[in-house]
């Protein structure tokens, strides 16, 4: 079956510091001045940035906490061939496998929380497991990277990982230098980074002549 870029390889959000720069309207005709500066015509909206594909190489892996909740994470650090910019892929694992790497997932919850941000249902740990670590596809995110690294001929001397920070370190000397085309989209939700691209995912290189592969991106080395 032939595989497509609009899986996404995460859900959750990275924790960001957010600026709100929003102003004091007290009764002091304040609003009244402000709102004069502008026609009276609807204003635009505020436009969505077009999907993009980067071809890049991974550069490190490591550990990330986020700022809101100290959920920890992996974070695949890489550079973009295309731009020479740096940006991370961020990974977030069900905490039963954060706990424990070795968990067995037939054990982890099939329970739907509902998401703080969104109030909407969310994934369940199983779930998570699936599309973060591994499932029966074989595209998990963390499966599929290793399998990008090995099928490029690189290797690591490391003991198979029993922790979250040796998993980390595993992964951070078996995958550094992978070849990968980065797919980024558009955050979403209303906060005010809803619109900053953020990398969804790894993709094989082998696909980037593929035009079906890419349908909706633009393609950076073009």
């Amino acid at each position: 079956m032939e595989e497509t870029a609009a899986a996404v390889a995460t859900e959750e959000t990275v924790d960001t510091t957010e600026f709100t720069g929003t102003t004091s309207t007290e009764d002091t005709g304040t609003t009244e001045e402000t709102t004069g500066l502008f026609p009276s015509s609807a204003p635009p909206e505020k436009p969505v940035p077009t999907p993009q594909a980067h071809r890049g190489t991974i550069t490190g892996v490591t550990v990330g906490v986020s700022k809101e909740k100290g959920t920890r994470f992996l974070q695949f650090s890489y550079k973009s061939l295309d731009t020479a910019a740096d940006d991370v892929l961020s990974v977030f694992p069900p905490q039963a496998y954060i706990d424990n790497v070795l968990i067995d997932p037939a054990t982890l919850s099939d329970e739907t929380v509902i998401n703080e941000n969104t109030g909407k249902p969310g994934l369940s740990e199983r779930q998570k497991y699936a599309r973060n670590v591994r499932n029966t596809k074989g595209d998990g995110t963390i499966e599929s990277i290793a399998k990008l690294a090995i099928d490029q001929g690189h290797t690591t001397n490391r003991p198979l990982p029993r922790t979250f920070d040796q998993l980390a370190a595993y992964l951070n000397e078996l995958t550094t230098g992978t070849e990968v085309i980065a797919l980024l989209r558009a955050q979403g939700g209303d906060g005010d980074f809803a619109d900053r691209l953020r990398v969804i995912r790894f993709a094989d290189p082998a696909n980037r002549d593929n035009p079906k592969f890419f349908k909706g991106y633009r393609k950076l080395w073009e």
